[in-house]
């Protein structure tokens, strides 16, 4: 984290009281020096590391007792806490700003921005205390029995698709979705509303700029009954999905043998939310899923409302969009110490409760008898022919999820205004609406009292809301949850402070590591690799290792290397499994394709009051024509990956007799299976819907050694792979400095003086483009120039990574980079001959 405490060079009080530490520090750390090719002597940097500890020794003795003496006046019984910030204000509280009580808004004596001598005491105390306060968590969950209690938290869960629908009637008046919730007779502490296709606009799904999260949050609120307060603790919205939660005001008794009485809203804190889309490029927020993850006291809890994909036959489709979602989803949520954040995924929490549009159908029976069955209302038959039920009993999705008993009619697809079933072939009535959940106790247990487990109370559709094609769902549930005793929380507290006290001062951390030098083996873009390292805590007192900045940087590590944990406690005997991930991104592979970097950097593990260990990471990478300039590619005649790693040419052969091609061999490659076997004829949304990710690959390897591209690939994973490798040029299509001037231009004519202005091969390829979506659009009836236009402008004319805009601005510009795409696509014919690549 960087230090955002600045010490002015003017401040006379800093002189007086860090000269000694700091003149120590700047006479023992060198600078970083370059060797050769812009490479570091890591070799020097150890040494010089060795030779650090010794001038710093004598002041880091004398600071230390300082520290201690501070250290033992916080043992009398001050926790150190973090904020809570009051439930009914969080939407995000990743964002919000918390402080140790210790250093709570003090004045600057110094001025000016300096520090005082206190101020600089405390932030030493803040260093020296952390893997103390690590290991006080760990100790105060081993006594949790001793201050804690269990209680059943009532959730209620619901899920509606409300097919593009405003919160009214059909006869325009207000919609209440009271017999929805039904809480006139489920009394829900927690209630957790999902919503997909909130909005079906196309300005929505290209720009997701909806505002129709307001009416239905207004609509659920007048939906309450009078009687009944509920605060909102988040909601999350991503295109058509959205998710709120609520939690009830009313006081909950959580110990008979105390006076304690606490809101629920007001106990629950560490709200986070996320949403990952995947949709088109898998990427999109068409479909996907949107969470909200939480603690009450002692119980973590994540709720995730999605929509898979649709179709009857789009069953693998919707257990990779399970699976990414589950993958891609993570939660930044805050420590008790200020500058940490623990990264947590959705299996991570005691309880998870999953619900949505999952889509999945019924096709295993002719349609007349799937209506037969439902008017003999045999719904548990029909049920095991269900493709959930299917692909969950062979384990291929929602793992260790339970589902309570299936009683109520399918959810999809009613006829608008009534409870009639289309009879229209393909949209067979299916229960597409589902709540499932997990526990990490009891493994999905349900009907048991043992702590963790989950009871179902109720699970039913809702007949009575006719606005939709859906039939929304709920399921009232019963979680085992821990509850905290404040008091005895505080005495447990206190006691183990106490007898930490007596451990700190008999000996220093110790760890040991198993290796210091990690190899990496030919990385390949988009294919990360792990290796462990072990990190044993062989010594009498708990341990806190850290990964830190080399002197002169800002980072722990280089872009592609990552190291999880960043930072973590171990506590004496046991050993952590540090993971070091290569994972080159496009920067990074872009750098290494041509030479300027290569796969080595230093790993510095601190620890804590203890010394410092180096971890040397190399490795050698395959090359790939993703993340290569135009200009290089077009140069190079043999397959990407078997070019050794250097730097390759610009210089364009201006004197070869033969005529020069100026659009790389792999974009072409592409367009011919494009154009072979009639594909763009039978295929209305190439360029919108996306293919596996086990044909990206293969089509990527493809490129990358010079195999030919089978033809039995998903076409919509070739213009995956099209889209993909334009948008991860180095440079746009389009340079940069002319984007202004595309959004000016008003005519073809225009546009075409500008597209010369582009450069040689720049010029060919977005010609090329052009032309293959001009051929499209002539051979494809049911194709939407404008939704082509968009997904074009967004790669040929991508705003370089780090740089933003205001959300109006974005979307101007989103409009008007398309507008200047339409001019090609919209032209009668094409300039543009696919023959001439031959």
């Amino acid at each position: 984290m960087e230090d955002n405490d600045k010490v002015s060079d003017n401040d006379a009080t800093k002189k007086d009281a860090g000269t000694e530490f700091e003149s120590a520090k700047s006479a023992s750390v060198p600078k970083r020096e370059k060797t050769g090719k812009g490479r570091f002597s890591w070799a020097r940097i150890s040494q010089d590391f060795e030779k650090t500890l010794g001038p710093l020794a004598d002041v880091v003795s004398r600071r230390r007792k300082s520290v201690n003496s501070a250290v033992k006046s916080l043992s009398s019984g001050t926790a150190i806490n973090r904020r809570v910030v009051p439930a009914g204000s969080i939407e995000e509280s990743k964002d919000s700003d918390c402080s140790d009580e210790y250093l709570s808004q003090d004045d600057d004596p110094a001025g000016e921005g300096g520090m005082s001598e206190g101020h600089r005491l405390k932030l030493e105390i803040n260093s020296a205390t952390s893997a103390k306060q690590a290991f006080v968590r760990k100790q105060m969950l081993l006594h949790e029995n001793e201050y804690g209690i269990e209680k059943d938290l009532t959730i209620l869960i619901g899920t509606y698709n409300v097919n593009g629908q405003l919160p009214v009637n059909l006869d325009g008046t207000p919609l209440s979705l009271a017999p929805w919730l039904n809480l006139e007779e489920n009394s829900a502490d927690l209630i957790v509303l999902g919503f997909q296709e909130l909005d079906l606009s196309k300005e929505n799904f290209l720009l997701g700029n909806s505002t129709l999260e307001k009416d239905w949050s207004a609509c659920i609120s007048a939906s309450f009954p009078a009687e009944t307060s509920y605060t909102k603790v988040c909601s999350r919205q991503l295109v058509g999905m959205l998710i709120l939660v609520y939690a009830k005001n009313d006081s909950t008794k959580t110990d008979g043998t105390t006076a304690e009485s606490d809101s629920l809203s007001e106990n629950i804190t560490e709200v986070v939310s996320d949403a990952r889309g995947t949709g088109l490029l898998g990427y999109m927020g068409n479909k996907g899923g949107v969470s909200v993850r939480l603690r009450i006291h002692g119980t973590t809890i994540c709720f995730v409302a999605s929509h898979l994909a649709a179709h009857d036959d789009q069953w693998e489709r919707r257990n990779m969009d399970f699976h990414e979602i589950l993958r891609r989803t993570r939660f930044a949520v805050p420590c008790d110490d200020d500058q940490e954040v623990k990264d947590m995924g959705i299996l991570d929490h005691d309880y998870v409760f999953w619900c949505g549009d999952l889509n999945y159908r019924i096709t295993e029976l002719p349609d007349e008898r799937i209506f037969e069955m439902l008017e003999e209302n045999t719904f548990t038959d029909l049920v095991e022919q269900d493709q959930l039920h299917a692909e969950k009993s062979a384990g291929r999705v929602f793992a260790n999820f339970e589902e309570a008993p299936i009683n109520f009619p399918p959810t999809y697809k009613y006829v608008v205004g009534t409870d009639s079933w289309k009879n229209k072939k393909g949209q067979n009535p299916a229960w597409c609406d589902r709540v499932l959940y997990r526990s990490t106790a009891s493994n999905g247990a349900t009907n048991s009292d043992k702590p963790g487990d989950i009871h179902v109370k109720e699970y039913k559709s809702c007949q009575e809301l006719r606005i939709s094609d859906h039939k929304p769902v709920r399921a009232v549930l019963s979680a085992r949850i821990k509850w905290e005793n404040k008091d005895k929380k505080k005495e447990v507290y206190r006691k183990i402070i106490r007898s930490l006290d007596d451990l700190e001062n008999s000996a220093r951390p110790s760890v040991q590591i198993d290796s210091s030098v990690f190899l990496f083996e030919n990385v390949e873009y988009l294919l990360p690799q792990t290796k462990i390292c072990d990190v044993v805590n062989f010594g009498e007192l708990p341990a806190k290792v850290t990964t830190i900045p080399k002197p002169g940087e800002k980072e722990a590590t280089l872009p592609w290397l990552k190291v999880v944990p960043g930072s973590a406690f171990i506590a004496p005997g046991e050993t952590l499994q540090l993971k070091l991930i290569v994972s080159p991104d496009s920067d990074t592979m872009a750098q290494l394709n041509d030479g300027r970097a290569g796969l080595e950097d230093i790993i510095i593990l601190r620890v804590e009051n203890g010394r410092d260990y180096f971890l040397t990471v190399n490795g050698n990478f395959i090359r790939t024509c993703f993340c290569t300039p135009l200009e290089h590619l077009v140069c190079m005649n043999d397959p990407v990956a078997l070019i050794p790693p250097g730097l390759v040419s610009t210089k364009m052969n201006e004197t070869s007799e033969s005529p020069r091609v100026y659009i790389p061999k792999e974009m072409w490659r592409l367009v011919e299976v494009l154009l072979g076997d009639d594909i763009m004829q039978h295929e209305p949304r190439l360029f919108l819907k996306h293919g596996s990710r086990e044909d990206f690959k293969t089509i990527r390897e493809c490129l990358d050694y010079g195999r030919p591209v089978p033809k039995d690939v998903n076409p919509h994973a070739i213009t995956d792979v099209l889209l993909f490798f334009l948008k991860n040029l180095p440079s746009p299509v389009v340079p940069e400095n002319l984007h202004k001037k595309c959004r000016e231009v008003t005519s073809l004519e225009e546009a075409e003086r500008v597209v010369l202005e582009f450069g040689r091969v720049p010029e060919a390829t977005f010609k090329y483009i052009c032309g293959l979506g001009q051929h499209y659009l002539k051979v494809q009836q049911e194709a939407e120039a404008e939704s082509l236009a968009y997904v074009f402008a967004k790669v040929l004319l991508r705003v370089p990574d780090g740089k933003s805009f205001k959300i109006g601005t974005r979307r101007a510009q989103a409009k008007k980079n398309a507008e200047f795409i339409s001019f090609f696509l919209e032209k009668r014919e094409t300039s543009i001959s696919f023959k001439t690549l031959e």
